[in-house]
């Protein structure tokens, strides 16, 4: 039986997707479920409303922001998906964990920790990828049904109908079977006010067994300066 597939939209730079990813990652571990990973854009979805970001958030709304998408876009095209998770967890660990800043030799860092060829750096500060990262941010906008910011998660829920969410966000990201629903903190789904499927209650998700949650939600639109 194929495994359930959960489709996660993330900024790397966003440290609350971070908490999403790594529950999913621990959830993958467990469960037979297998997570697709697309890029999504905090610059993108700040565009020509840069006065309403803070300052200490606007540096990454500009180039330093668009780093790190853009490889893991062109890692997406060339390595494939799992690709794409390995750096997407080696970015999040120097970057969130480790504090680094996102520099050229942080992208560089990151590509030699996943295992992936140096040369993809190139690409950080080039367009070259500029027009897949809006596609992919896109179709997160159009997966949730309006505008949204990071993380946006898509899975099939029990009914085999869609459930589409911005975030859950987990602090911190549980593990083991708490990951897998074995406490009403990591359950499924979320509330209903945060999800767009087009069903008024989404069905818990077909790895899911136990109550809906109380989990704490993700700050509206998950993007700096829009609380």
């Amino acid at each position: 039986m194929a495994p359930t597939t959960v489709d996660l939209w993330f900024d790397p730079i966003c440290p609350w997707t971070w908490l999403t990813s790594r529950w999913l990652t621990e959830v993958e571990r467990i469960r037979d479920v297998q997570v697709n990973w697309h890029v999504m854009s905090l610059p993108i979805l700040n565009e020509g409303r840069l006065d309403q970001v803070p300052e200490r958030f606007r540096e990454m709304m500009g180039p330093k922001g668009w780093r790190p998408v853009r490889v893991l876009s062109a890692v997406a095209d060339r390595h494939g998906n799992a690709a794409v998770g390995r750096l997407y967890t080696a970015m999040g660990t120097r970057q969130h964990l480790n504090g680094e800043d996102v520099t050229p030799d942080f992208i560089a860092g990151s590509l030699k920790d996943a295992d992936l060829p140096a040369d993809l750096a190139a690409v950080a500060d080039t367009t070259t990828y500029d027009e897949a990262v809006r596609a992919s941010h896109q179709r997160a906008q159009e997966a949730f049904g309006q505008e949204t910011g990071t993380p946006v998660l898509a899975v099939t829920g029990a009914d085999g109908g869609p459930v589409v969410f911005n975030g859950p966000v987990l602090t911190p990201a549980p593990t083991g079977e708490e990951a897998g629903c074995g406490t009403p903190r990591s359950c499924w789904p979320p509330p209903p006010a945060s999800t767009r499927s087009g069903a008024p209650a989404p069905t818990a998700p077909t790895w899911a067994d136990g109550p809906v949650p109380s989990h704490r939600p993700a700050l509206k639109g998950a993007r700096p300066g829009r609380p």
